[in-house]
């Protein structure tokens, strides 16, 4: 008797480990979940809840075509949580996200700080996460196993704009080493930049008649405006947002600095940037992850855009293109893992390789990561925005084709002429 109790109780233990196991299987997954943590209120909520529209198209895509062909169609469920810009919430919405709604994997987070701290959760429990838009270095510089990003480091993107400043010495500089400003806001963010640059200057053996870091919220920019006109730099490295650069921006105008900025692109790539400042940053070369004039040299994205308008009522921007790009990205690790486990998706994200140029939006020419997470091929866009319009001048290969780059930048006189004026 005692020995049938026995065999009982190991069969029943068999057939529960059976299906326990199985709870990953084709058979049993519906719907696989995925956490997405981004800034839906506060002053960055508009950022927040583009990324968050371009996340919602895609899933809705993919959905409807059929969900995860690989797991029998299971359906894509998008769970998202409100970082409220702020780390402390970033990292207790991780927690969330992985213990009470058991996501498979995480995406986000816009700011470099939410996307810091989070990472560190997800590492910790071992779930992948995909960071979208984050430039600080040292999130794929911690020897994660988990983390991931396709998008550019700040590292990545000084070089890309050093480079474009030393071919454009070389091209109009007359034989003469152009100087360099350098004007950054104080935060993390902010000094990472003038550290980048001012390591570039010194490389380069070059003369920087400005390192500048200004407190961010300022409200009267005037003695900052007169340093910089009495530098006289060739050219100014500027790393503001949108408040601050609104002002800055004023300030050139009013006090005429004449230099050739190239900025950051964060004030810029504000959907509110144009319709504050208007005219007034004509000329000026940033960067920005995605325009919306790749699609002269990628046409394929053109449906894409016309059903995100169709269903926001505008075209897709820097941000909500970024963020549909990486969770592609996710989709597809997805689809190769055949499972809702976390670490058989971890496995496909490391093992990605995609060259295929009809499934790269962004100006990347491939999509792999490297042992550190990062893609090592990531690429922002510099674009210089004439009368509204924005034209992409580097690189070459989705350049606008109907523009030519103006340089050096046209003086304030040269520009009131053009009906350019405070």
């Amino acid at each position: 008797m005692k020995k049938r109790i026995l065999v009982l109780i190991g069969l029943i233990v068999w057939v529960s480990w059976i299906m326990l196991s199985g709870q990953n299987s084709h058979a049993q997954v519906k719907e696989v979940k995925i956490g997405i943590i981004l800034p839906l209120s506060g002053p960055l909520a508009p950022i927040g809840n583009s990324m968050k529209n371009g996340a919602e198209l895609l899933a809705e895509e993919i959905n409807n075509a059929g969900g995860i062909k690989s797991l029998k169609g299971a359906k894509v469920r998008l769970v998202f949580a409100d970082s409220r810009g702020k780390p402390d919430v970033g990292m207790s919405e991780a927690e969330r996200l992985i213990n009470r709604e058991n996501v498979s994997a995480l995406s986000g987070a816009f700011q470099s700080a939410v996307t810091y701290t989070s990472t560190e959760v997800a590492e910790r429990y071992k779930v992948p996460y995909l960071t979208s838009v984050a430039v600080m270095p040292e999130i794929t510089g911690r020897g994660f196993k988990y983390v991931f990003r396709n998008s550019t480091p700040n590292s990545f993107s000084a070089k890309m704009r050093t480079e474009f400043a030393e071919e454009m010495e070389k091209k109009f500089g007359k034989g003469k080493r152009y100087t360099i400003g350098n004007l950054y806001e104080n935060s993390d963010w902010g000094m990472s930049y003038g550290r980048l640059y001012r390591e570039w200057v010194k490389s380069a053996g070059r003369t920087q008649v400005l390192d500048e870091a200004y407190s961010a919220g300022m409200s009267d920019v005037t003695p900052l405006i007169m340093k910089i006109k009495a530098a006289k730099p060739d050219i100014l490295f500027l790393s503001c947002y949108l408040s601050d650069g609104i002002l800055i921006d004023r300030g050139f105008a009013e006090h005429k600095v004449e230099t050739n900025i190239i900025s950051s692109g964060a004030e810029h790539g504000d959907p509110f940037w144009l319709k504050n400042i208007g005219r007034l940053s004509d000329f000026q070369v940033w960067c920005i992850p995605w325009d919306i004039r790749i699609m002269d040299s990628k046409a394929w994205i053109k449906p894409i855009n016309e059903r995100y308008k169709k269903k926001y009522g505008d075209d897709l921007g820097a941000w909500s293109a970024s963020m549909y790009q990486d969770l592609s990205i996710l989709f597809d690790a997805l689809e190769r893992a055949a499972s809702d486990n976390r670490d058989k998706i971890r496995e496909a994200l490391a093992a990605t390789k995609i060259e295929d140029p009809n499934r790269i939006l962004v100006p990347h020419k491939v999509i792999q990561f490297g042992p550190d997470g990062q893609n090592h091929y990531a690429q922002d866009l510099l674009i210089q925005t004439v009368n509204f319009k924005h034209n992409i001048v580097w690189p070459s290969w989705v350049a606008s084709p109907d523009y030519q780059l103006v340089w050096p930048q046209p003086t304030w006189e040269e520009k009131e002429k053009m009906g350019i004026k405070k």
